[in-house]
């Protein structure tokens, strides 16, 4: 219980850095807007990404067991990777499989992008990404961990909740309004993914009996 209490502490103490800090960015003047925004184009930007419903990302991947987690960020680095640009004019290395492969590492990346663009259109950014990426990762490491119960429930919504936060923003950049319906393909992702998981499970069951 105790854990759990510091657990939330610290997710308290993050959004309060978020609504004192990064929601708050405030320009002076002209000036500094256009060099905010020339430093976020050296950055990088996307103008093409993934886009789903966030009721329905979440929802898919928790009952994907979590594993549609990755179909998402695969999608979103196959839309990123035809649109990104940046002032040097240097490319993305390596293809969305990798990327997907590398999440632990390219989750960070992705959300950086996620938030320089949206944060370039002016519309609300996530929490930074190296928060969000930490916490996801925790979030995956907490559901292995041999703890209470509560703790890994918790680190099971922080790692289904992580790509759903960057959807969120992602889908204030379109003008019309996503379906909740998923699509043929994002039903057959999160069935696959969840076959994937039972088997596992079973997998070690036998394993631990034998």
């Amino acid at each position: 219980m105790e854990r759990l209490i510091e657990m939330f502490a610290v997710l308290a103490f993050l959004y309060l850095g978020y609504v004192l800090g990064i929601k708050r960015w405030n320009y002076a003047s002209q000036a500094d807007r256009e060099k905010r925004r020339s430093t976020l184009k050296a950055k990088g930007l996307s103008n093409t990404f993934y886009f789903i419903h966030s009721t329905t990302l979440f929802l898919l991947t928790v009952l994907s067991g979590g594993t549609f987690a990755f179909y998402w960020i695969y999608q979103q680095w196959k839309a990123i990777l035809k649109g990104f640009k940046r002032l040097d004019g240097t490319p993305l290395r390596y293809g969305p499989l990798v990327r997907t492969l590398a999440s632990p590492i390219t989750f960070f990346t992705l959300g950086n992008i996620i938030n320089h663009t949206c944060e370039y259109l002016r519309k609300p950014v996530a929490w930074p990404a190296a928060w969000w990426g930490t916490l996801w990762l925790g979030g995956l490491i907490a559901i292995f961990l041999p703890v209470a119960g509560s703790i890994r429930f918790l680190g099971a919504l922080i790692f289904c909740w992580g790509p759903t936060a960057y959807q969120r923003h992602l889908n204030t950049l379109p003008k019309k309004s996503l379906p909740k319906r998923p699509k043929p393909r994002e039903i057959i992702a999160a069935l696959l993914g969840l076959i994937l998981v039972v088997s596992l499970f079973l997998l070690l069951h036998l394993v631990k009996q034998s």
